[in-house]
């Protein structure tokens, strides 16, 4: 039996490995902008207290009054501004994890 015939390999999509290309790309960006987010909010000095601030005033209070009658609408408004917020940090945390070797 002959390993090599090419009729017996597994057909190779162009596509596929264009598609692993972008993907890889992707990742390396993935984990710049990671690391740059780690660096700012959580070695910085100044990122951390940027961050601190930015939590303390739009995170963590409630942006709207609950008795507006749009009160439903503000509060998917503002849960994606608050988590345009939590974001970067998170993404910091991401990396340190990654470099701590904690999974998850």
């Amino acid at each position: 039996m002959d390993n090599n015939n090419p009729l017996l390999q597994p057909e190779v999509d162009p596509r596929q490995e264009e598609f692993r290309n972008k993907m890889q790309l992707v990742e390396k960006e993935k984990v710049e902008l990671e690391r740059l987010c780690y660096e700012v909010f959580h070695i910085n000095p100044d990122g951390m207290k940027l961050f601190e601030i930015l939590k303390e005033r739009f995170v963590v209070p409630a942006l709207f009054s609950v008795a507006d009658p749009n009160a439903t609408n503000f509060a998917i408004y503002w849960e994606g501004f608050k988590e345009g917020i939590r974001g970067p940090w998170s993404l910091g945390l991401n990396h340190k994890n990654r470099i701590a070797g904690v999974n998850g």
